[in-house]
């Protein structure tokens, strides 16, 4: 692997800013602390750099007090995030023909699943708008239509409208998943540090699909 060094300068005054002016210097990135505490920063800036076709009501509004058990779960995310994958990202809502619903308003979801690792243990679970986290199934024979081998599709029918979550947690040890699950608000801090415990012990890892169920066509 090889290594690069990379350089960072410390400027005191307004000479040393007109000589990085005079090198050639494009674009400052100022590290937004002080020389004697680089770690404690004093302004942070988050740059926000959407794709030109998305619009910014394709973002998923959360409540703060939510924020926990979703950053919990993307701290130990499958980098290879290839075991779950969302049909379609919205979905029309329509009067349901048939299933536990038929005839309120919803959509039909289809989520798929690409399970190749059969040595882990698979949960599945359910987010919805208001954070309430719910064990849809801790079996990966429950994942839906069998479509392949160790590949499924699962349909699933959604009665409100906005994002909807699918939480994928995978592991080498069987999970309590009621641990997981919860109402809102019942996943702060403390809960964090407890989940990023048990899936250091465990080899937990997520993966997350959201779609959006939409009522733009009314009747």
């Amino acid at each position: 692997m090889a290594l690069r060094l990379v350089f960072l300068g410390r400027l005191e005054d307004a000479a040393g800013l007109l000589e990085c002016v005079q090198m050639g210097t494009i674009e400052f990135h100022g590290w937004g602390a002080r020389s004697d505490a680089v770690e404690a920063p004093d302004r942070m800036i988050i740059d926000l750099d959407p794709d030109d076709g998305l619009d910014f009501a394709d973002v998923s509004p959360i409540e703060a007090s939510e924020c926990s058990p979703l950053e919990a779960f993307r701290a130990v995310r499958d980098p290879t995030g290839s075991a779950i994958s969302a049909a379609q990202r919205s979905y029309e809502m329509s009067k349901l023909a048939d299933g536990p619903d038929a005839g309120k308003l919803g959509a039909r979801s289809v989520t798929n699943f690409n399970l190749s690792d059969t040595s882990r243990q698979y949960a599945l679970f359910g987010i919805e708008p208001n954070g309430t986290i719910s064990q849809l199934t801790t079996q990966a024979s429950d994942l839906g239509e069998p479509i392949a081998p160790n590949q499924y599709r699962l349909s699933i029918d959604v009665t409100h409208k906005g994002w909807s979550g699918l939480l994928l947690l995978s592991g080498r040890k069987p999970m309590n998943a009621a641990f997981v699950a919860g109402p809102p608000g019942s996943h702060g801090s403390a809960w964090a540090e407890r989940f990023r415990s048990a899936a250091a012990q465990g080899g937990w890892k997520t993966e997350m699909v959201w779609f959006k169920t939409v009522d733009d066509q009314p009747g």
